[in-house]
């Protein structure tokens, strides 16, 4: 009897490889690659039965004789593998692949009587004739009693902090006995400012107790050939802070399974996604991309055509709408879920929370500004004592300062070196975001991904202006006209964006007027109406406690429509201090309810599954489309 390691090793020489020795005693289940690769070593031995006819013809029996033997030998070989796949499931279901068995047992039968025949001088073809009407039954049984047992599916996530977008995929495939699951976090890169790479960094020591991590450098992907891979980084080598290690770019990891599947690390506030993102080598050379919601895969297909076109499939059948994972973590998952150290839980008694989420972008487009105003913040919680600061920068701040900031990179380490010494404030650069979004009473920072997240919480959101970088700031205003009943403004809210609105002087009530290009504000038809002078903008500084609040926390209900509705923007009369205020406020408390279920509405339209299922439905899909 042939032995293990022999089996293997000759299967492997045969095509690409099964299994490493380490590994085969884990694979005692049918998969589908398994099965399609033994009909593979089938049609091997129907090409070798054509070439005896061959031999016959030409009577080179020595060399016929050889071939025999050959086939024999693969057929032993074939029978081992499938013995060795079975016999474990055979035991607890009665399951038998008897059948193909004997068939191969009758095909040796058959290739000995072969040769008996073919070497006599009045023998015809008949036997191998006979040889290859029973490699048909032997195909025929493969196909019929050897049916997959299980899928194997492998995700690889990078950093620990974005393995949200995967868990609830995980959870849903890990849960199916017909499934094994593998979650084999991989080793990146920093990329030095002359895009060479940096660092290496692997962080599967930061995942969750409850996750079984595969050490990357003991699960081949290239031998094991999982039914579907996972991923969440799309960018192979495009992206200019970090990369994955190169043997888990998407355009190399396709052509290890039939099944590459990329769910994006992000999610979007609202329909469409940037060109960057549908045009990434991870939607170029994934067989699936999971979106969020039907309006987004729209968005993908249309510029997917116009960058891509059909060349790696058809985008209509590679995007699939069915949400995201990271919005099922946010619903499925309470505050009582997370656990705090004891430090910060010694912090917060008594006090809200608001969650300072500082990103990419700031970094990139603010420069030194930013940092200016990274201070100020800072200095604006810490004169506080009934709010605790709870600060998240975006985990690659310091790679994206060591590579397109670097004359900045000193500057910001002494920040954060500071605030972290001085242990008034929680600074967490965990991979749990959900916590901090659990617990926090309110949302701070920039625009990004984790604003429609924040906001099925249904709690008040803020989004910073790194221009305002003092409290009673009126330098943001532009003109103002005093009709005599109102006051009508405009404000800068960036440096693209400026806004209308008029102050009810007699009620002190604040109104929404609308926004337009910052070019409109010089023009004749307003200048010409602005009646300005220095005690005219005092005045209006002195007054803005009465008037902001007013406005601010009588927003509408009725009025919040889209994510964009639920935001709250930080500008001259919307300042940081006035939505701490109204955080730790229990005025209006009937408005903050219906504000806060309306948020929740809100956000939830803009996702498939808001019910917390994507990552069952996306399992379920997937597994659906490796099983054809």
């Amino acid at each position: 009897m042939i032995n293990e390691g022999r089996s293997i090793e000759i299967l492997r020489d045969a095509k690409h490889g099964v299994c490493t020795r380490q590994q085969a005693f884990v694979r005692k289940f049918m998969r589908k690659y398994h099965q399609k690769m033994i009909l593979e070593l089938l049609k091997s031995l129907e090409e070798a039965t054509d070439n005896l006819k061959k031999l016959f013809s030409k009577k080179e029996f020595q060399a016929l004789t050889n071939l025999l033997a050959d086939c024999q030998e693969s057929a032993v070989q074939i029978g081992q593998f499938i013995e060795q796949l079975e016999g474990e499931q055979e035991q607890k279901t009665q399951r038998t692949s008897r059948t193909t068995i004997a068939y191969l047992e009758e095909y040796c039968e058959l290739l000995y009587l072969a040769n008996e025949e073919l070497n006599k001088p009045e023998s015809g073809a008949g036997p191998i004739k006979k040889l290859q009407k029973q490699i048909i039954k032997i195909e025929e049984s493969v196909k019929s009693d050897l049916k997959p047992d299980k899928i194997e599916i492998v995700f690889f996530p990078y950093k620990a902090s974005m393995w949200d977008s995967l868990e609830s995929i995980w959870l849903a495939a890990k849960d199916d006995p017909a499934c094994d699951a593998y979650v084999v976090p991989i080793p990146y890169y920093d990329k030095n400012p002359d895009g060479a790479f940096g660092q290496m960094h692997y962080e599967g020591d930061k995942y969750p107790d409850y996750v079984p991590v595969v050490d990357w450098q003991k699960y081949n992907v290239e031998e094991r050939r999982p039914d579907a891979v996972f991923i969440h980084n799309p960018y192979d080598g495009g992206n200019y802070v970090t990369s994955v290690h190169q043997d888990y770019y998407a355009e190399r990891l396709k052509g290890f399974t039939d099944c590459l599947v990329y769910v994006p690390y992000f999610v979007v506030g609202g329909y469409t996604v940037d060109e960057n993102f549908a045009a990434a080598a991870g939607c170029v050379h994934a067989h699936k991309v999971i979106t969020q919601s039907e309006k987004v895969r729209e968005s993908y297909i249309k510029t997917y055509k116009k960058l891509i076109g059909n060349a790696q499939g058809k985008p209509e059948e590679k995007f699939i709408a069915l949400g995201s994972p990271k919005f099922d973590a946010v619903i499925n998952k309470k505050r009582e879920d997370f656990k705090m150290p004891d430090e910060w839980v010694k912090m917060i008694a008594g006090k809200k929370i608001v969650l300072y989420n500082t990103s990419l972008n700031a970094i990139l487009k603010g420069d030194g500004k930013y940092l200016e105003k990274l201070r100020w913040v800072i200095e604006t919680f810490k004169g506080r004592d009934d709010i605790v600061l709870w600060w998240r920068p975006h985990p690659l701040s310091e790679s994206t300062y060591k590579s397109m900031r670097s004359h900045l990179l000193e500057e910001y380490i002494n920040i954060v070196g500071e605030y972290k010494r001085q242990g008034w404030g929680i600074y967490d650069d965990t991979s749990d975001l959900h916590r901090a979004i659990a617990w926090s009473d309110g949302y701070y920072g920039t625009t990004g991904s984790l604003l429609p997240l924040y906001a099925c919480y249904g709690k008040p959101l803020m989004v910073q202006n790194i221009s305002i970088i003092r409290d009673n700031n009126c330098s943001d205003l532009g003109n103002i006209y005093d009709d005599g009943d109102n006051y009508w403004i405009v404000a800068m809210w960036d440096i693209s964006h400026v806004i209308l609105f008029k102050i009810d002087k007699r009620h002190n009530q604040t109104e929404y007027i609308g926004g337009f290009p910052k070019e409109i504000v010089n023009t004749q038809w307003l200048s010409e109406k602005v009646k300005v002078s220095g005690g005219n903008i005092q005045n209006l500084c002195k007054v803005e406690d009465k008037i902001v609040p007013n406005w601010f926390l009588v927003k509408n209900p009725d009025m919040v429509n889209n994510i964009s509705d639920c935001l709250y923007r930080e500008f001259v009369f919307c300042k940081l201090s006035d939505f701490l205020n109204h955080i730790v406020s229990d005025e209006t408390i009937e408005n903050k309810t219906a504000l806060r279920s309306k948020r929740m509405d809100v956000a939830r339209q803009i996702i498939e599954n808001a019910d917390g299922t994507c990552g069952i439905k996306t399992y379920e899909y997937v597994k659906s489309e490796v099983s054809k």
